[in-house]
């Protein structure tokens, strides 16, 4: 996947593939992993990676 094509993460339909390793011209290797989450909610993610990599005190998740 190109830069430019990173908007079709944020779609519900399946992408050419899911997981695996892809080779982009110049080089740049595109490493994709499904992780299905089932009970995770977008709060949940946002906690996890907007506030928790910038508060070192943690804090319990949302819905926790």
């Amino acid at each position: 996947m190109k830069l430019e094509e990173v908007s079709a993460l944020l779609t519900p339909e399946d992408l050419p593939y899911s997981s695996g390793v892809e080779r982009l011209p110049g080089g740049v290797l595109h490493v994709a992993v499904l992780t299905r989450m089932p009970g995770v909610s977008p709060e949940m993610v946002g906690w996890w990676f907007g506030e928790e990599t910038t508060n070192s005190r943690g804090g319990e998740a949302p819905g926790a």
